[in-house]
């Protein structure tokens, strides 16, 4: 049911031709259960539909509850990051979707066997209760979770609600699900893509950064090959890989020998000079008010 419901959404994110009105439309989960009973996220019906409206206040006071990077930090690097410096023999493994718990699991044991940190980047629709033991190793782990947004459609679609729900949503999904707020500070846009339907970035970059981000992570190295992906590695590269089988095998292959060849591997925020995270007692609530 659980995997139906996410896949349902996915597919409801993606516009549909004839009815603008989706595509400036949000769609909530039927339900989110997390694991604190001392937090309970309000259960909205799946046929809910909001509308697209302008907010009560300006972006620059959006609650977003996310640590945004200091202004010092990653200030000459572009918004949108392929890859980091080509100076430096240091690397990024990181991990989008993460549809299954099982192989999150194998890819997590993996670099921990070998002494690496990935970063991951799941949708907030699969931080399932049942993981929760799974995501809070993580956490408290070298490696580092990103978002990857809720639902895994266009990111730059839609009307500004849409989009900023996409964006902090899963924000409130992690901090109830690992019962602490775990400021996430770098976002993966699906399909590599933060444009509008016109093909126009400024709107969405407008609003990722008000939301507590400085840069969206995209990569330079995607392959499962491990031959090909040894020979598209450089200093400063962001390797794409997704929770399945063959990614697994290709990143079990490769870290020994980019090992043997002198890479260091760090997570994203590290590979740019970010800030450690500090994560706190509060909780992020994404609320639908604070946009009214």
């Amino acid at each position: 049911m659980r995997r139906s419901l996410c896949l349902m959404l996915i597919f409801l994110s993606i516009p549909i031709l004839g009815l603008a009105s989706i595509s400036d439309s949000l769609l909530i989960p039927e339900s989110i259960t997390l694991p604190d009973a001392t937090h309970v996220m309000a259960s909205y019906p799946l046929t809910d539909r909001l509308p697209d409206f302008s907010p009560k206040t300006a972006l620059s006071e959006f609650p977003t509850g996310l640590s945004s990077v200091s202004s010092e930090d990653s200030t000459s690097l572009p918004f949108a990051i392929h890859h980091g410096d080509r100076n430096q023999k240091r690397i990024a493994l990181t991990m989008d979707d993460c549809y299954t718990a099982a192989y999150v699991q194998e890819t997590f044991d993996l670099c921990q066997k070998f002494g690496v940190p990935i970063t991951f980047y799941p949708l907030g629709c699969v931080l399932y209760e049942e993981d929760r033991n799974l995501w809070l190793t993580i956490a408290a782990s070298d490696c580092e979770i990103g978002t990857h947004t809720q639902t895994h459609g266009n990111m730059g679609h839609g009307g500004t609600y849409r989009i900023l729900s996409n964006l902090l949503r899963p924000q409130q999904v992690l901090d109830r699900l690992l019962g602490y707020h775990y400021p996430i500070q770098t976002v993966r846009p699906p399909y590599g893509s933060y444009a509008d339907e016109h093909g126009n970035v400024r709107n969405t970059t407008r609003l990722i950064q008000r939301s507590g981000f400085q840069h969206v992570i995209l990569w330079d190295v995607s392959q499962t090959n491990p031959q090909k992906a040894l020979q598209a590695v450089r200093n400063g590269s962001i390797l794409l890989f997704h929770a399945r089988p063959a990614d697994i095998r290709c990143l079990s292959c490769i870290i020994p020998q980019l090992q043997e060849q002198g890479y260091e591997m760090v997570t994203v925020t590290e590979l740019l000079g970010m800030k450690k995270l500090a994560t706190s007692t509060d909780l992020y609530v994404f609320n639908i008010e604070d946009y009214q």
